[in-house]
């Protein structure tokens, strides 16, 4: 089984008019293209792409389900591969969808020092997630610098420092339940959060000239504080990364198959030499999650988490281990193709 086998058994499930505006279908539609470009497959993913999008974009630009006032940083994602889709095939309408999501992100709230409200209705809020939604798209279209400080801010308010780790969000406001009432922070480690940021950093780095060097700092530290926390067993994550032995705990699919992407994206950019870890959590990745039945299924995906809301999120232990566990969510399947891919490019797969 290999990349272009996995992209064409999600493909298989998954129709042109299931497309949303969303940002994990953004996530796995640049995997496909991903996949298209790497092994010159464009002829049968590119028109595919294209036409899942134009069921989420008219003819006059307009983004169906999408309000700018929202502000919300989950609708920037599916923006990031627009200008591809264009290159390959003019469409006008795509460029001008991209361009509404630039004006979103020109007028985005932020934080007193700079770092953009997850979304409207969690004012004073900073995701993690957030900074993988639209810190590349920041960087591409917008401002790179301003894309690299969000980061480094990102990381001052919320890595803590006697673990090395990074919760899910802070409230600078501490008016949030689930923040705390010193630091504004939530109370968890949850590892697809990480995993988000993570991706960010390195993908927001790659673009700087010779890998931002603050960003570089951040990348290899956060990448041997998950070397520790790895299972010694299978090399894969927990839900709550600091937590294996929590009731209700468990080795989860998605964040395990990011961190597999970014210790081999930091190995090819020469920031460290991680492939051994990477392969070993992969190849359990397969042996584990991974089911054949005329098409490829992946398995051990935490269906989504957050804070706040309602019902209400607390961002407690059991709120994150009583999430759904679920099979082939896009937020799942897509990263382990970034993964897949990756190794296949590095020559530790075929």
């Amino acid at each position: 089984m290999n990349s272009i086998e996995f992209a064409r058994s999600v493909k298989s499930r998954f129709s042109p008019e299931s497309m949303k505006w969303h940002y994990q279908d953004g996530l796995m539609m640049k995997a496909f293209l991903d996949v298209a470009d790497a092994y010159g497959l464009q002829k049968e993913f590119y028109p595919y792409v294209i036409s899942c999008y134009e069921n989420v974009i008219s003819s006059k630009g307009e983004i169906k389900g999408y309000v700018l006032g929202e502000y919300n940083l989950d609708q920037v994602n599916a923006a990031k591969i627009l200008d591809r889709l264009d290159a390959y095939a003019s469409h006008p309408q795509f460029i001008a969808a991209r361009n509404t999501i630039i004006a979103q992100l020109k007028a985005q709230p932020r934080t007193s020092n700079g770092i953009y409200w997850h979304k409207g209705i969690y004012p004073h809020q900073v995701w993690l997630d957030g900074q993988f939604m639209a810190g590349p798209f920041n960087a591409t279209y917008i401002c790179l610098r301003d894309a690299v400080e969000q980061l480094m801010k990102t990381a001052y308010v919320l890595r803590d420092s006697s673990t090395g780790l990074y919760y899910h969000a802070w409230d600078q406001s501490k008016g949030m339940r689930w923040s705390d009432p010193s630091t504004g922070c939530s109370p968890n480690f949850w590892a697809r959060a990480i995993g988000w940021y993570l991706t960010a950093c390195i993908d927001v780095g790659s673009r700087t000239n010779h890998f931002d060097t603050s960003l570089s700092l951040i990348v290899t530290d956060l990448c041997k504080t998950l070397l520790r926390y790895a299972d010694k067993e299978t090399g894969l994550w927990f839900q709550v990364v600091d937590k294996p032995n929590a009731k209700g705990n468990y080795l989860e699919t998605s964040a395990s198959a990011m961190f597999i992407y970014d210790f081999l994206r930091v190995t090819q950019l020469g920031l460290m030499d991680l492939r051994l870890p990477a392969i070993k959590a992969l190849e359990s990745l397969i042996q584990r999650r991974l089911s054949f039945d005329g098409t490829w299924h992946l398995d051990g995906i935490c269906s989504v988490a957050g804070l706040g809301g309602y019902p209400y999120r607390d961002g407690s232990l059991s709120y994150y281990f009583s999430e759904p566990v679920v099979k082939d969510d896009f937020k799942g399947t897509g990263p382990f193709l970034f993964a897949l891919l990756e190794a296949e490019r590095s020559g530790l797969r075929r």
